[in-house]
């Protein structure tokens, strides 16, 4: 069923420049984009909970839905997995219309993670070098699944569900301090766009002193 659209001439020109600053918004969880491959990852192949033999072979964990891993501080898996995904619409809404600046646009992290911004742009890369704190679930991920960093910020938005890319460093600090003025969310400036000598796009991920490198967009 479709509920709406938006005309293609007035699609903004989604052209980030050198300087820009990008605003990470936190996540509540694994996301629906994640939720698939979290479940495959941590829940043991039992037949009550997948019936189905064929679907039961991708369960390679070792937990029971009413596990309580030490990672996840207290909670159960199940307790963990029912938390609902973060919705950003009323945050984006706001700040579209303090704004109204058609250069301040919103990446979701969902499927293809840090890939996502590599979407838009021309000689750019985009510099995260305070990244958002992953949560709890995400670090249970990584445990169990064996991923590295540079798999796990690919499968999982770790952390962050969303993104703004600004143009200035006022305009950050402004969408930072509306999200942050709801309270249902957490948001801070994470990085800049910087210039690109290549035509390929490239996300770089500051951890500690290592650096991890996205490269184009596999969506």
């Amino acid at each position: 069923v479709m509920s709406g659209h938006i005309e293609k001439n007035k699609v903004p020109d989604l052209n980030p420049q050198p300087g820009f600053y990008i605003v990470g918004v936190s996540s509540t969880g694994m996301h629906s984009n994640g939720f698939t491959g979290g479940r495959h990852t941590l829940l043991a192949p039992d037949a009550t909970l997948e019936p189905r033999a064929e679907w039961r072979v991708h369960y390679t964990g070792r937990f029971d839905l009413t596990d309580t891993p030490e990672e996840l501080e207290g909670k159960t898996i199940l307790e963990v997995m029912q938390v609902p995904t973060a919705l950003y619409m009323v945050e984006a809404a706001l700040i579209g219309q303090e704004l109204n600046d058609n250069r301040v646009y919103g990446i979701n992290i969902t499927g293809n993670g840090l890939h996502n911004f590599n979407r838009v742009g021309n000689n750019v890369a985009f510099e995260i070098s305070d990244p958002l704190k992953t949560l709890p679930i995400h670090r249970l991920l990584m445990q169990e699944s064996g991923w590295d960093t540079q798999k796990a910020y690919t499968k999982q938005n770790m952390g962050m569900g969303f993104a703004y890319i600004v143009p200035d460093l006022e305009t950050a600090e402004r969408v930072t301090s509306i999200i942050n003025g709801r309270g249902e969310n957490r948001a801070q400036i994470i990085g800049q766009v910087v210039k690109n000598e290549s035509a390929e796009l490239v996300t770089r991920l500051h951890l500690g002193d290592s650096v991890y490198r996205f490269e184009g967009y596999n969506g």
